[in-house]
């Protein structure tokens, strides 16, 4: 986005944005912008981390309480375990009403509870963690040079095993 917006085509901009984090003063300049950034929105590593964490390790009875009759309930929020709550990303509640036996009303209701994405956070704290290999795409044209400059090895070969020396002659009988 910078590289764009200091006038360079979106086609060139990620290209040119990886060039200049190359270059140690701009990466150090990003890096300390950033970190004073985080730093008035009160955002750490350890912060972020923690929230991966609710987010990467939730579990099922964490939200819901099973019952020696084997119904389950839903926990309120103040009897989750600490912070748990952070992982869901919505929850919605159907109701209707049908008619029982005998022509009486039954209300049903229907609560869904939608999770952030737990393997996404997965992901990310094994990459925090340096877990996964990533792959790295390198494009470009590149030169070989050769350590041993080749005319000098053929000299080299020449001045070992003699010039123009003629292979020895084996008696025929």
């Amino acid at each position: 986005k910078s590289a764009i917006k200091a006038g360079f085509s979106k086609k060139s901009a990620g290209k040119i944005a990886t060039e200049l984090m190359q270059i140690p003063q701009i990466k150090n300049a990003v890096g300390k912008a950033v970190d004073k950034a985080l730093w008035k929105a009160e955002v750490s590593v350890e912060r972020i981390l923690r929230e991966y964490e609710v987010l990467a390790f939730q579990k099922i009875p964490d939200y819901l309480k099973m019952h020696k009759d084997g119904s389950i309930t839903l926990k309120s929020f103040t009897t989750m375990k600490n912070g748990t709550e952070r992982a869901i990303a919505g929850i919605t509640e159907d109701t209707w009403i049908t008619k029982g036996k005998g022509g009486d009303a039954l209300l049903h209701k229907k609560v869904t509870y939608k999770f952030h994405d737990k393997l996404r956070a997965l992901e990310a704290l094994a990459k925090f963690k340096q877990m996964l290999i990533q792959r790295i795409d390198i494009s470009g044209e590149m030169t070989l040079k050769p350590k041993f400059d080749l005319e000098e090895l053929r000299k080299s070969y020449v001045d070992i095993n003699g010039a123009g020396r003629k292979k020895p002659r084996t008696k025929k009988s």
